[in-house]
């Protein structure tokens, strides 16, 4: 077989069903000899296998691409290019072997017209003030130039949308390219740009402030860039008149307009100053962790609330710096007390939250799992919760009534309930969305064992 290596994008998408080709479909619409044929194959292999190699081959003006799957394969990542190809109507056949032996193809038609080589029109050049509109870069070029070609600045660097901002954008030599692939040849042309003397309003900056407000008073004037002149006058988000001191808190956060007088024939430049609000630090809620002394080792994050920020740090009882936020306490090594984690803020302040630690020896209260004489399984799902969680409880004899009592980290009973029906498992929905976020005790008690759960209510 003869292995095609020239470029292509294949995209291949397989589902877990029997193996077999579900999709065949190539782009774009118009296939010439001077684009690639990107195909897009759909089907499915049997679980955890999937694409392991494929191979075009091309005689004539048939065309058969075959997919080769077998154990161990994964879905196939890469992306590959098939053609160009000489004009004309093409068969292409898909064929899909798993463990070497054939099991389906698809075959479809395709017609590839002979390309026409892109016109990138006729060199212009022009003269801006830094003043003017925003203008097409397509637009100063001549000989009605073809759309989806690429402008480079003067740099050399993308031009994005092919947009020429006046008194931003460089002056120079901007270049618009529309590139084909071989037969068909590639087309380039120039526009040269100056600018008329005007007066310097600056380049566009950008200030960020805390949401929150707070901290000084921001000098709008020194975040724009390229030494602008003084003397201009400045317009606030919306509109109105503004004195180029943006004041946190108080004045609205969004686009700030700087504007300096014009020099005939060009009005008056202006430049912006953009204020963005950066959200506080959030080291979430903490609550009280009362756990027993022979406990296993847990994560001390399971104790906050409200979705903490993951970068701060976690601080012991004596205010020395212990870990990140998944920092693991070992009962009874870890030292009881109240540990802080810390969300350090640059422009807005730190955040802080709390967790006292405190152990309860043996034999515990609540704050400590355990399950005895009667029962042989208890589950409380989701956990942590937003509110609602499943019990599921599975007894070794049947017992004709169950005491249910969520605890809270002060060993008061907050809620209870009584599951009754005689069997040996019990299914209920408890709803512990009205309790204050936290730690809690689900405990089961009878005449015949108990079994005790913490949840936390999130």
């Amino acid at each position: 077989m003869n292995r095609i290596l020239t470029p292509l994008a294949l995209l291949l998408a397989f589902h877990v069903q029997a193996q077999s080709i579900g999709t065949v479909n190539t782009s774009p619409a118009n296939l010439t000899t001077c684009t690639l044929v990107n195909f897009n194959i759909t089907g499915s292999v049997p679980g955890n296998q999937g694409l392991t190699n494929f191979v075009p081959t091309l005689t004539g003006n048939t065309l058969t691409i075959e997919l080769f799957t077998g154990p161990g394969g994964q879905p196939f990542p890469a992306q590959f290019a098939l053609g160009p190809y000489p004009a004309g109507t093409y068969t292409i056949t898909v064929k899909l072997e798993y463990n070497n032996n054939f099991v389906d193809q698809e075959t479809i038609t395709r017609v590839i017209s002979q390309g026409v080589n892109p016109n990138a029109g006729t060199n212009g050049s022009t003269t801006l003030c830094t003043s003017d509109a925003n203008v097409p870069l397509i637009s100063l070029l001549g000989g009605n130039p073809d759309p989806g070609g690429v402008w480079t600045d003067p740099n050399g660097t993308v031009v994005a949308n092919g947009i020429f901002d006046p008194g931003v954008s460089l002056s120079g030599t901007y270049n618009y390219l529309i590139s084909v692939l071989a037969p068909c040849i590639s087309d380039d042309a120039q526009v040269t740009i100056s600018y008329l003397p005007n007066n310097n309003p600056g380049l566009p900056g950008t200030v960020n402030v805390c949401s929150l407000g707070g901290g000084p008073n921001i000098n709008l004037f020194l975040y724009l860039g390229n030494n602008p002149d003084a003397g201009g006058t400045w317009t606030k988000p919306g509109g109105g008149a503004h004195n180029g001191t943006y004041v946190p808190g108080v004045d609205p956060v969004g686009v700030y307009t700087y504007t300096v007088p014009g020099l005939p024939p060009c009005g008056p430049p202006s430049s912006t100053v953009t204020v963005q609000a950066v959200p506080p630090m959030n080291a979430g809620t903490g609550t009280a962790a009362a756990v027993c002394s022979n406990a296993p080792s847990f994560d001390l994050s399971t104790y906050l609330t409200g979705s903490p920020d993951p970068n701060g740090d976690w601080y012991d009882p004596f205010d020395v710096i212990v870990g990140p936020l998944n920092y693991i306490i070992t009962p009874p090594s870890s030292p009881a007390g109240t540990y802080k984690y810390v969300v350090y803020g640059s422009l807005c302040p730190n955040d802080t939250s709390f967790v006292p630690l405190s152990y309860i020896p043996p034999p515990c209260n609540p704050g400590f799992e355990e399950m005895t004489g009667n029962v042989a399984s208890f589950e409380v799902m989701p956990n942590p919760t937003e509110g609602l969680v499943t019990i599921e409880l599975e007894l070794r004899t049947a017992v004709e009534r169950q005491l249910l009592d969520v605890i809270d980290v002060h060993g008061a009973v907050v809620l209870s309930e009584v599951l009754s029906g005689g069997g040996t498992w019990y299914r209920k929905d408890l709803d512990l969305g009205m309790l204050a976020k936290g730690a809690y005790v689900l405990r089961i008690t009878s005449p015949d064992g108990r079994a005790v759960k913490r949840v936390m209510v999130r």
